[in-house]
């Protein structure tokens, strides 16, 4: 797999149909929009001096094919990111967890009343925040 220098989609070189040269460098593309776009101006891209221009409702679709729509939000940054939020979170939800505070032998150390609801609540954060990809898949 390889990066498109358009879009930075994973594209697989052996698939692809859209191919250009550059330099003695080929460059692999998800779409001909994109290829047609770098063979435009090829410099740019290569250097990584483009500017990313927020695009229209349903452009970037349109101008990919409907291959992005089920992949979309799957980007490493986004798991990173989702990861580092509920890794956070999780350290509450430690402190407020009874049978840790039972192993560490806290006692009573982090009970207070509504702790049970609270716990429920950064529970479900973790859960629904970083398992969105995961459960807007199984729709």
């Amino acid at each position: 797999m390889v990066k498109d220098p358009v879009c930075g989609m994973d594209v697989d070189e052996k698939s692809t149909p859209h191919i250009s040269k550059y330099n003695g460098v080929a460059y692999h593309f998800c779409s001909a929009g994109d290829k047609r776009k770098f063979d435009s101006n090829p410099e740019s891209y290569v250097k990584g001096r483009v500017e990313i221009i927020p695009k229209q409702d349903g452009e970037h679709e349109a101008q990919h094919g409907e291959h992005h729509g089920s992949h979309e939000g799957h980007s490493v940054e986004g798991f990173r990111k989702r990861f580092w939020v509920a890794l956070i979170i999780s350290v509450p939800v430690l402190f407020l967890s009874p049978m840790l505070q039972q192993w560490a032998d806290l006692g009573e150390v982090f009970r207070f009343s509504g702790d049970a609801y609270l716990l429920f609540v950064f529970s479900s954060l973790i859960f629904f925040y970083g398992g969105y990809p995961f459960l807007k898949g199984l729709c």
